[in-house]
């Protein structure tokens, strides 16, 4: 639900500072992610976010991974939301209403605490996660969080199930996307750091990739929060299905300042993580392969065995 940024993360959903939480870090040189673990030893661990996600011929099939089911996403009604600027990223707080996401092969059901964009400063980086390699413009986290611990602070230094982050890459279109241009609209009200105001009319389902396509196709993995302090608490879900943007809405994202002067000229950019070793995890995924790519990686396989004993 993730990537952000957490201590920003941590310290705004709990209305704490961030210097309370722990030192100051950056995306930048001096305290950026290269400098991370001597203040945040979690970071320096074996099991970080993001990753370079495989090609899905190298992942695991997963028939537990069923269908999500989300419920309160859709009308703006039921929920009370406030959008805020905290230096590193555009965050979208719920703090009304019973949104919760469970299936999907989760340990449980999860409450929605907030959202956050990760963005890069032109359309060829973005996304903290890489698919086989390549990135996108923007990356959309949904952050959950089990409802067996209570609440975020209890359940986000939680190992193995204190986290469920929904993950989504956004995709250059020609066209505006139309679901987004509320929250958008806001933006002038947040342009500076800690900048806050209320979000309302504001439908999340109506951002969400998941009435189109393939919405159960999606990838699994266990590992971490992409800022310190770096808990390895959260499950993650990165989903197949793209989000649309167009290049007007993603410079609206690059005009956003990481401190708190408005004629600034510190824009956030590049608020995202490298991507970290997977070492010994695996990479689950929830649909089996059509039978047209079967049949290439059979054909393929044949033609590698003929080759080695002819």
């Amino acid at each position: 639900m993730a990537g952000i940024l957490l201590v920003a993360f941590l310290s705004l959903a709990f209305g704490t500072t961030e210097g309370a939480s722990g030192p100051s870090w950056s995306y930048g040189e001096s305290d950026g992610p290269g400098h991370w673990e001597s203040a945040y030893p979690n970071c320096g661990l074996t099991r970080q976010s993001p990753i370079n996600l495989p090609n899905s011929q190298d992942m695991v099939y997963n028939s537990d991974l069923k269908p999500f089911m989300l419920k309160g996403f859709k009308n703006p009604q039921d929920y009370k939301l406030k959008i805020l600027n905290n230096g590193h990223t555009v965050q979208v707080n719920v703090e009304e209403g019973d949104l919760t996401v469970e299936g999907g092969g989760l340990p449980g059901r999860f409450k929605t605490a907030q959202f956050h964009f990760h963005w890069g400063s032109d359309n060829m980086r973005g996304s903290e996660h890489l698919s086989d390699g390549s990135s996108y413009p923007m990356e959309l986290h949904v952050v959950n969080y089990n409802e067996k611990y209570g609440s975020l602070s209890n359940a986000a230094s939680k190992e193995g199930d204190g986290l469920a982050v929904l993950g989504f890459f956004f995709v250059i279109s020609d066209e505006e996307n139309s679901g987004l241009r509320t929250m958008l609209n806001k933006f002038n009200d947040v342009k500076t750091k800690e900048a806050k105001t209320e979000l309302t009319g504001f439908s999340i389902e109506s951002m969400l990739p998941l009435a189109v396509g393939n919405p159960d196709h999606f990838y699994r993995y266990s590992g971490s929060l992409t800022t310190p302090p770096c808990y390895e608490s959260v499950v993650w879900t990165i989903f197949e299905n793209t989000i649309s943007i167009s290049e007007q809405q993603m410079a609206m994202f690059r005009k956003l300042l990481e401190d708190n002067l408005t004629n600034g000229t510190h824009v956030i950019v590049n608020n995202f993580r490298p991507v970290q070793p997977l070492g010994e995890r695996q990479v689950m995924r929830s649909f089996e392969l059509n039978s047209a790519s079967n049949i290439h990686l059979s054909s393929l396989a044949l033609f590698l065995f003929l080759v080695c004993f002819i």
